[in-house]
Order: structure tokens, then C-alpha cells, then sequence
């Protein structure tokens, strides 16, 4: 839907998960944070009835079409869909009763052609190639005919890039085999290969869906946070990376390149639908996750047991011994032998203040608390 909504309507994906919010709330759509394809059959039948009536029982399929999530988990929810089918004629009227606007009837209109679309027949098309003799070398043409509109009747959309399959789509004259056809003029058109284009919203987002990254309930939050970030701007409707974007990619492939890497991510949001599902263990993933940060190694805490002592992790030393020299500050024997006190230690550099036993703020590490005497 966000992709959809971003290419058709423009509206961010961040606008159509609002808006959609808004309709879900007014009763007029099912939940809508889901990617499922699943549709109950009682609505199907309501579909099929509304398309007969319609349209007529040509833009009826013999049987109703089917789709299968590629995320299981998906499964737990229908698709987004209205709530209860009615005539087309009916949006505007609908939509306005729950004082709603321009942009809900927009998106609510996307949501009810395309479902009532998902149960209608195919589009059929002539598909025509012609090869053309001139002057001893080959000239093709390809062209396709509409026969037949289908599922087209009501909804159609125009994805990024399809400008480039226009040779394909074009309109051939009737033509029969061996005959001879008269030369009008002619034509040299040099066409290159072109590199990929920028990402839009809603093919950044169609990426994601792609990759398995992030579900529909985090896409628009996934585009807010990087625009929050600085990390992109948008530009005639296509993403740019900022500087900010570029010099934080080069840090991360080159000290933490797991982070950036695709299919990493894509497990790790597999897993976490098996914690979801009950089928594996959060702790398990979560020691996956900390062992590549190179934190405190999950085998030393375990090994150590509750209030045990462990050593600070390579990372961990690092840092806390780089802070103490630029601070001219000498590192505790404790702080070496424990990760616990050598986070203690960080704290007080860093002017955290940390708490005692009774709950009182202890001193950062060589400080004085507040109202002590020092003696």
C-alpha cells in the first residue's frame, strides 16, 4: 500500500500510513500495518457478487484468484481491504460521513479498486513481433494489442521504468506473412544502456519488500528516521544521500560492515518472526547480536554468573583507555579486570553520576560528591 500510495498518489509513506490510520479507525478499512494477500472467503464472495453485477461475468475468473504471503507471519491478518464492499459510486459519500477528506477518499479509493481488482480476470493481450527485410539486413518490430481490459476496467498502475517498454507496447498495423510493404521514411534512434536510477519513496520502499527488510509497520518509520537524520533529501521525487549518509556508510563498511549487510539483516528480521511466532529464543539472538558488536562476550557474563566478574571486552578497554588519556587519568586495576567497573569508570569521565547501594549519587571516578568535605 505505502508503495502504491507513493507512486500514485504521492504521498509519502509516511502521509499514507497516517491516512490509513485515520480510515482504520473509522471502520472503512481492515488492519492496515500487515503485508498479508489473504482475503476471507465470506468478502471474496461479496467481491465476486459486486464484479458480476457490475461489470458482468466475463470480468469474473472461473474461480477465485488465490495469493500466498512470502512472510507467514503475515497470515495473522487479512489484507488491507475495505470493510464491507458497496458501489464505486459510494466512496465519495462514505469516506465524507466520517468527516474525512480529499486524501483519505484518495487512499480509500487506491485500497477499494485494487481489491476489488485482485479478484477479477486477466488482462489479454495480441502480442506481435514482425521481422522486416531491407536491403538484406533484419528490421524487428514488437507491439502488443489490448483484447481484452480485465482487472484493468478498475485499477492500473503506472510502475517507474515502464516508459522504457514502450517499443513493446506500441501499436502494429495488420500485416500477413510475405507480404510486401512500401518504405515511407527512415529513422536512426542511438539508445545506450542506462545506469540504475535514483531510488523514489515508493521504490526504495518496493526494496525493502524485496530484501526482506523491515515490514509495512516500520516502512514509513524506517523513511522518517533517515529524513530526520539528514540522512536523505528528496529531490523532484527521487532520494539523495547527504553527506552526513555518505560519511556514516564509509564508517560502517569499513569498521562495522555486518550492519550494512543485507542479507544479515534480513535474517536477523526472519529470526525475530520465529521469536515472534514462539519457534526461537530471544536470548539466543540477542547473544548473535552482542557477540558482533563485540561487547562483553555472552560466554564470560554466563561463565561468571549473576554479580560475577567478568573482563572488559577488547572494544570496551579501548575506548575506556583512550578516554582516561585524553582526560590524564589513570585507569583502576578494577577497571581492567571487570567489564562492571570499567563502566563505572567511563561513567565518571563522562561525568555520568552513577548510584549506591542507598540510592545516592555516587562521585564520578576522582571527584568529590556534591557536599562532601573531602575529608
Amino acid at each position: 500500500m505505502q508503495a502504491a500510495a507513493s507512486s500514485q498518489l504521492k504521498i509519502s509513506p509516511e502521509v499514507a500510513m497516517r491516512l490509513a490510520q485515520q480510515l482504520f479507525e473509522a471502520g472503512l478499512i481492515s488492519y492496515h500495518r500487515t503485508d498479508s494477500v489473504r482475503i476471507a472467503d465470506e468478502f471474496i464472495a461479496d467481491i465476486r457478487a459486486h464484479v458480476g453485477r457490475s461489470l458482468g461475468p466475463a470480468y469474473l475468473p472461473k474461480t477465485p484468484n488465490t495469493y500466498k504471503s512470502k512472510n507467514s507471519q503475515a497470515e495473522a491478518h487479512e489484507a488491507i481491504r475495505p470493510t464491507h464492499m458497496h458501489p464505486t459510486g459510494d466512496i465519495h459519500g462514505i469516506v465524507s460521513k466520517e468527516g474525512l477528506g480529499a486524501d483519505h477518499e484518495k487512499l480509500y479509493t487506491l485500497i477499494y479498486r485494487r481489491t476489488v481488482a485482485s479478484q477479477m480476470a486477466a488482462a489479454v493481450y495480441d502480442s506481435t513481433t514482425v521481422e522486416i527485410g531491407c536491403a538484406g539486413e533484419p528490421f524487428r518490430a514488437t507491439g502488443r494489442v489490448m483484447k481484452f481490459d480485465g482487472f484493468l476496467r478498475v485499477y492500473s498502475e503506472v510502475r517507474e521504468g515502464d516508459k522504457d517498454d514502450e517499443d513493446d507496447n506500441q501499436k502494429l498495423p495488420p500485416l500477413v506473412n510475405g507480404e510486401t510493404v512500401e518504405k515511407t521514411g527512415q529513422k536512426l534512434d542511438e539508445k545506450q544502456t542506462k545506469p540504475p536510477g535514483r531510488y523514489s519513496e515508493a521504490t526504495l520502499v518496493k526494496a525493502l519488500e524485496k530484501h526482506g527488510i523491515g515490514r509495512p509497520s516500520t516502512y514509513a518509520s524506517i523513511m522518517g528516521t533517515i529524513k530526520a537524520r539528514n540522512y536523505i533529501v528528496i529531490k523532484k521525487g527521487k532520494i539523495h544521500a547527504t553527506d552526513v549518509a555518505e560519511r556514516l556508510f564509509d564508517f560502517l563498511a569499513k569498521d562495522h560492515a555486518w550492519i550494512i549487510d543485507l542479507e544479515l539483516t534480513k535474517k536477523m528480521e526472519s529470526y525475530l518472526d520465529r521469536v515472534e511466532g514462539g519457534d526461537a529464543s530471544w536470548i539466543t539472538f540477542a547473544r548473535g547480536v552482542h557477540a558482533k558488536m563485540k561487547f562483553a562476550r555472552p560466554a564470560q557474563r554466563a561463565a561468571a554468573g549473576p554479580g560475577g566478574v567478568y573482563p572488559p571486552s577488547p572494544a570496551q578497554l579501548k575506548f575506556g583507555t583512550d578516554l582516561a588519556k585524553k582526560q590524564d587519568r589513570e585507569v583502576p586495576r578494577e577497571a581492567l579486570e571487570s567489564s562492571r567497573a570499567m563502566s563505572a569508570f567511563i561513567d565518571g569521565l563522562l561525568g555520568k553520576p552513577d548510584k549506591d547501594h542507598a540510592g545516592k549519587d555516587k562521585a564520578p571516578a576522582g571527584k568529590k560528591a556534591r557536599g562532601s568535605s573531602g575529608k
